[in-house]
């Protein structure tokens, strides 16, 4: 059952992404020429929802949060870049946002459960 929901878990944040990444491109930055970039769109997706299956199946409680945090924060930014009007740069900016607030998530979160883990076992010693 567990690797169940790890599946299910990691589904449903890879569809919120690709519904979040195809809004995002398609009516807040008014790009017409979306089909030829499904796939990628696609790809980024499940690799989202394939790490954070991964943390859940191993209960990597911490890096599941802030990885999540990150994402929603890097569409969160993504989605205000492409409301700015950058002179045709918004596009490229919001991307990149988004990119670097999902990694700082990924590396924030293995940061602070691999912390946890360490502080864990420093307290069973004692």
């Amino acid at each position: 059952m567990k690797k169940h929901k790890s599946i299910i878990i990691g589904l449903i944040i890879a569809a919120i992404s690709f519904v979040l990444m195809y809004t995002g491109i398609r009516f807040i930055n008014n790009t017409e020429v979306i089909t030829e970039n499904i796939a990628y769109y696609a790809l980024f997706s499940l690799i989202l929802g394939g790490i954070s299956a991964v943390f859940h199946f191993y209960k990597l409680k911490y890096a599941l949060i802030f990885f999540i945090a990150g994402i929603a924060i890097g569409y969160f930014e993504m989605f205000r870049r492409f409301m700015d009007n950058l002179d045709g740069w918004g596009d490229l900016a919001g991307i990149l946002s988004l990119f670097m607030f999902v990694t700082a998530g990924l590396f924030a979160g293995i940061i602070v459960q691999t912390v946890h883990h360490f502080l864990k076992s420093i307290r069973k010693k004692e």
